[in-house]
Order: C-alpha cells, then sequence, then structure tokens
C-alpha cells in the first residue's frame, strides 16, 4: 500500500514539488558539493574526462535530453521520499525512534539532497540557455 501511494504521489505534476529556491539560494545551502557525490557527478566526470577530452557534463547541444533525465530522477527520488516517509510514520506509530530517526536521515540524504539537487541542475541549464542559445547549425 505503501508503495501504491509513494507511485501515486512521484506521478503528480513536478511543479508542485518545486522548492522555489533561487539557483543563489541553493548554492549558498551547498546544494552544488553534493553534485561532487554523486554517481554522475563532477568527481566521476573529472576522471572519466582525464580519458575522454570530448566528455563535459552537460553537451550544449544535449540540454533537451538532460532535462527529461533531471526530471525522471526528480521523480525516482520524490517516489522514494514518499516510501520512506510512509516507513518513518508507521516506525513512528510503532515506537521504534532509533528506526524513525534512520529513516529520516536516510530520506534527507538518499532523496531531498539528490532532488534539490536536479532542481540546481535544471537551474543551471535555464541560465546555460539564456547564455548561450542553442543553434543546431554550428
Amino acid at each position: 500500500m505503501g508503495l501504491g501511494i509513494s507511485l501515486s504521489l512521484a506521478m503528480l505534476p513536478i511543479r508542485f514539488f518545486q522548492i522555489g529556491l533561487s539557483r543563489q539560494n541553493l548554492e549558498k545551502m551547498g546544494i552544488h558539493l553534493v553534485g561532487y557525490l554523486v554517481q554522475d557527478g563532477k568527481f566521476i566526470n573529472r576522471l572519466t574526462r582525464k580519458k575522454d577530452l570530448n566528455n563535459k557534463f552537460v553537451h550544449l547541444h544535449k540540454r533537451e535530453g538532460f532535462n527529461r533525465r533531471s526530471l525522471m530522477y526528480e521523480r525516482y527520488h520524490l517516489c522514494c521520499f514518499f516510501f520512506f516517509l510512509i516507513s518513518l510514520l508507521l516506525a513512528l506509530f510503532a515506537q521504534n525512534f532509533m528506526l524513525s530517526t534512520f529513516l529520516l536521515i536516510a530520506n534527507i540524504l538518499y532523496n531531498i539532497l539528490p532532488i534539490l539537487l536536479q532542481q540546481y541542475y535544471r537551474l543551471r541549464v535555464q541560465d546555460i540557455k539564456k547564455s548561450r542559445p542553442y543553434n543546431p547549425g554550428h
């Protein structure tokens, strides 16, 4: 039942879950630092860039694909967030405070930070679009 509720909530329009923080506020919170630690993050990209000089974090011609992928990642973490939240509430109801604390910390690290990171990345791509419009002829 918790999984069904989580999936249903994660399928709501993504605008319901936008935090609404500016890129600068997210940077002040340190969200950009999380980008070093994630699977396709800056640390891994730097390691692979040494081998492949054409590898860049977001190729300008791949912006739209990046946005779709970013939204998919955010939906995944939203679904997990709701599942962890339901699990946390059940653990609290059962008065299992150690499990509740673990689920709270795990939810912040595994879901909330990546959700904010995806929103931050999309704001960065918007800034790139404004400064360098995509021109497929060049």
